[in-house]
């Protein structure tokens, strides 16, 4: 007899199979019960189709089917049919890692949009801005308190004696007053070639050093102390001290100083000109509708300065030797701040002082030109006879310093009479 394999209750019957394993066509076929190395320990009875030769008669043979017996180490396993084995459990899914990260990045989520909300929301103004001081000091008063600013200055180690403050003034009071606020990390000798002009005719000048500029140390600076207040007492100090020096008070300012010009013009009635040049009201990069969330940002996280090297900002000429290289995000936007204040007042009520004139310079790429036209419009639209502004041409190629005599690429010829022309127009 050819292979086989055992037939039922352990007996000594073969059934014939074929050389490919196949059951012969004369002789019956199951499906096998027995496997090497398998150990039987039961039997239970089942049914099994055996195929003879004439397939269309199908027989059923009774038969018992060995169980496999779970202790024995056998990896075969029989299903009810015998004709397939039975597929493995399937592994149970790891849900509890996935849905705890899932969780966790939903929450992240969560968070930044409630802070990005928050950041919105939160007031980007002055709450309490100081409305006017109406200072009564005369002259005798306010070259005394020059005085002791001037003696404080000279008396700080960290200060260049180049930024100190200045005032030129001519013995007795004046006619005319002007108060010049120099520009974001610059200092008093930004304004030393006007403020010698503006003296030879006739102006008294006062040129106030900010708070935390001018220091001898121009990589790192204590600009990130800055506040919005600060700047806010730093302008209402150098308006109440320059009543005293004269009869008309005009305040003139670039860029950070432009912010404090124009804090002075929108609620100082006691400032009869007020000429904001290239006002830092908002950053150039930064759209306007994003600079409160930009403010409150700056004022959770910690000051963090971004300037130049020394040896890098040096040699390219666009820094006046007297220049800070530090460039800090916590003063930048305390300016913003008071640029907030401003803009909202002006939205609802018309400008506090006797006149206002607005210069931009269309080539400006470092602060917000649409936030200073905003300015403007507000300005014009409620004191429309008192409001006005000049447009430096973008093709005139004017740097962000209109001011300053120390880069290689100003233009103070053009800029200076202009200013002089708007100053004796008024």
């Amino acid at each position: 007899m050819g292979r086989g394999t055992r037939g039922a209750a352990g007996d000594d019957a073969y059934l014939p199979m074929g050389g490919d394993g196949e059951p012969s066509r004369g002789g019956a076929w199951a499906t096998p019960l027995t496997a090497p190395g398998c150990f039987w320990t039961n039997h239970v009875t089942s049914i099994m189709v055996m195929r003879t030769a004439h397939p269309e008669s199908a027989r059923v043979v009774r038969g018992t089917v060995p169980r496999l017996d779970p202790t024995a180490g056998s990896p075969a396993r029989v299903n009810d049919t015998l004709d397939r084995p039975v597929p493995a459990p399937a592994a149970p899914r790891r849900h509890g890692v996935r849905n705890t990260a899932i969780a966790i990045l939903v929450a992240i989520l969560v968070a930044v949009v409630a802070l990005s909300g928050l950041l919105f929301l939160l007031p980007a103004g002055v709450a309490e801005p100081v409305v006017s001081a109406n200072s009564t000091l005369d002259y005798a008063d306010a070259v005394d308190r020059f005085a002791a600013v001037e003696a404080q200055e000279a008396a700080d180690p960290t200060l260049d004696p180049a930024c100190e403050s200045r005032l030129i003034d001519h013995g007795a009071a004046t006619d005319r007053v002007i108060v010049l606020f120099h520009g974001y990390t610059n200092c008093p000798a930004q304004f030393h070639v006007l403020a010698d002009e503006l003296a030879s005719e006739g102006y008294t000048v006062y040129v106030p050093r900010m708070p935390h500029h001018g220091e001898l140390d121009r990589e790192h600076s204590t600009l990130g102390e800055l506040t919005a207040d600060q700047l806010i007492a730093y302008t209402n100090d150098a308006v109440d001290l320059a009543q005293g020096l004269g009869d008309t008070v005009i305040v003139l300012g670039l860029s950070g100083g432009g912010t404090a010009a124009a804090y002075a013009g929108q609620y100082r009635d006691d400032v009869d000109l007020a000429i904001p040049i290239s006002a830092f009201l908002g950053l150039a990069a930064v759209p306007d509708w994003l600079s409160p969330a930009v403010i409150n940002a700056a004022t959770l996280l910690p000051p963090i300065s971004i300037g130049e090297s020394a040896s890098s900002a040096s040699g390219s000429g666009i820094y006046a030797p007297y220049a800070s290289f530090d460039n800090n995000t916590r003063a930048a936007t305390s300016y913003m701040r008071v640029a907030q204040t401003v803009l909202a007042d002006a939205a609802k009520t018309p400008h506090r002082a006797g006149r206002t004139v607005i210069v931009l310079n269309e080539n400006d790429d470092t602060v917000n030109l649409p936030m200073i036209e905003t300015l403007e419009a507000r300005w014009e639209a409620l004191a429309p006879e008192t409001s006005s502004s000049y447009r430096f041409p973008a093709p005139l190629g004017l740097p962000h310093d209109l001011i300053g005599p120390d880069r290689i690429d100003q233009h103070i010829d053009t800029v200076y009479p202009v200013l002089l022309d708007l100053l004796n127009a008024s």
